[in-house]
């Protein structure tokens, strides 16, 4: 049976990766390294469904499902599998909608990881995108394909929606936009080629009515700190009235899933006081109410940031005494809160440059210090969150890697997960325009900081890998330096804690000749 309006997402964007939200970022990761089959099958299953319905999707696909279903009839629209395309889709479908979060694997991790490790293929989230539209090109007959999502600017840049049979991006905020558009599609109207949303009222955000991936829930959308490289900071802040946030909360967890996840870019963003001073008492009685509903098992936050516990400890201790009940994450039999937090840069110059209300309800100058004292405040009430700090900012100096290699220093000893990334510039953020940074540009001191990040991490984490390590990396040295030069060496030596036993200038010139032979042969 063939709907009118059928949604879907690619296979990485449709699996809870075994409900673990963090897991998704190995969707980033190159394919070819492990076959295809036994991925789907371990690293991202699809949660099995008896209909071909998808009992759980993303939460923006379950968002216009809603609108859409209320504008057209529950009947005639349909959120599937890509698996199940063939069965949904007829000579009755008008239109296939498509949510996609990375579909040219041009996000962060994708560009920084799939650049370092430089073997395999395309990234897993461009593997399956790819996967995807092959097989709506095969069923589409004569529906009209429609494409939203945070990734749709990404084929808008690259200038792919023909290449791949899509007859409409929609960029940004799609609740003000998609019942007209997909009105005009269902009428078989000529259709614009990109539209762009904006979000007005909060109130156009309708309630979801099916489970969302990981029982995610927004309670926030925007943020309104200005930071030039982010696409959701330039946004309005919206904060959602807790009845529209309890009712999501309330479907999610009769739906099935175990895990309540707060979508926000900042969970202390919540009804925010002016000057971005956190709102204790509304924070703590948002957490209340959703750790009290029966069937939620984990509750988890997606983003927190430093300042609002500095400013109000007091704050994060109430919640967490609730959190760690309800916590998904161990380590060693200990339990813990995770989510991602943004360190950025230890730059002071790049902070005011680029970040000036990151730092908010102080002043940007204090920002290594906020981080410093925020981490040992959340480490106190039991986070170990992930920070992520970029290298490859626009007109990035040695000065500033240097600061940020000091903060790094600075955090010795705290259980935060450093996870360095390379500047990508968004679509809609401010330094769109800017240079995208290549890993053959990267000089040794910012292999240097990455390298020091993984350190790092390894040293507070898992300190028991580090013989393993030391081991891989002396059997993969010679590829890698190959593959990203002399620059990586010292760095990759450092990381491999060989740096105490071997001589790096030595290594440097004797794979310095290894590499122009590999040159010389690569020329012939």
């Amino acid at each position: 049976m063939g709907y009118k309006i059928v949604l879907t997402a690619s296979r990485t964007e449709m699996s809870d990766f075994n409900l673990n939200p963090f897991r998704a970022f190995l969707a980033g990761f190159p394919s070819g390294i492990i076959p295809t089959s036994i991925l789907r099958k371990k690293v991202y299953p699809l949660v099995p469904s008896n209909n071909g319905y998808a009992p759980f999707a993303p939460y923006g696909l379950r968002k216009i499902e809603a609108m859409l279903k209320e504008r057209f009839g529950e009947e005639n629209v349909a959120v599937v599998y890509p698996t199940e395309l063939q069965n949904a889709v007829d000579e009755n479908t008008k239109v296939i909608g498509i949510s996609t979060m990375d579909p040219l694997g041009l996000a962060y991790v994708s560009v920084t990881y799939s650049s370092i490790l430089g073997i395999g293929n395309k990234c897993l989230n461009a593997l399956e995108f790819e996967e995807l539209m092959k097989e709506v090109s095969r069923v589409r007959k004569n529906a009209r394909v429609i494409v939203g999502g945070q990734g749709s600017a990404q084929i808008l840049d690259a200038k792919m929606a023909d290449k791949l049979g899509i007859d409409t991006l929609v960029i940004g905020e799609g609740e003000g936009v998609v019942l007209d558009l997909f009105e005009r599609a269902i009428k078989g109207e000529e259709l614009p080629r990109v539209v762009y949303g904006k979000l007005e009222d909060a109130r156009d955000v309708p309630v979801i009515n099916a489970p969302s991936l990981y029982g995610a829930v927004e309670i926030t959308r925007g943020c309104g700190r200005g930071c030039q490289f982010c696409t959701p900071t330039m946004r309005k802040l919206h904060s959602f009235p807790i009845e529209h946030i309890m009712r999501e909360v309330e479907i999610n967890a009769r739906g099935g899933t175990r895990m309540i996840m707060l979508v926000t870019e900042d969970l202390f963003l919540y009804k925010v006081l002016p000057k971005f001073v956190p709102n204790r008492e509304e924070v703590v009685k948002l957490i209340k109410r959703v750790a009290s509903v029966e069937g939620v098992e984990y509750l988890q936050v997606t983003h927190t940031s430093w300042p609002p516990v500095v400013y109000d400890r007091k704050m994060l201790e109430e919640i967490s005494e609730i959190m760690l009940e309800k916590t998904y994450w161990q380590i060693n039999g200990v339990r813990y809160i995770s989510d991602i937090i943004g360190i950025e840069t230890g730059s002071i110059r790049l902070m005011e440059k680029y970040m000036r209300g990151k730092a908010l309800p102080y002043d940007v100058k204090m920002w290594r210090d906020i981080v410093i004292e925020g981490a040992g405040i959340y480490n106190d009430n039991g986070w170990y969150p992930g920070g992520t700090i970029i290298t490859g900012w626009p007109d990035e100096n040695a000065a500033d890697t240097i600061a940020t290699l000091e903060l790094i220093d600075e955090l010795r000893g705290v259980k935060v997960i450093l996870i360095p990334l390379l500047f990508v510039p968004f679509h809609e953020a401010m330094l769109k325009n800017a240079s995208r940074v290549d890993l053959k540009d990267l000089s040794d001191l910012q292999w240097d900081f990455i390298a020091t990040c993984w350190s790092h991490n390894v040293r507070e984490f898992v300190p028991e890998l580090r013989r393993k390590i030391m081991a891989i990396s002396t059997f993969l040295m010679p590829f890698y330096y190959l593959k990203h030069g002399r620059n990586f060496i010292g760095p990759a030596i450092k990381f491999a804690y060989l740096n105490q036993i071997l001589d790096i200038k030595k290594i440097k010139r004797k794979y310095e000749k290894y590499r122009e032979k590999y040159e010389e042969i690569k020329e012939k």
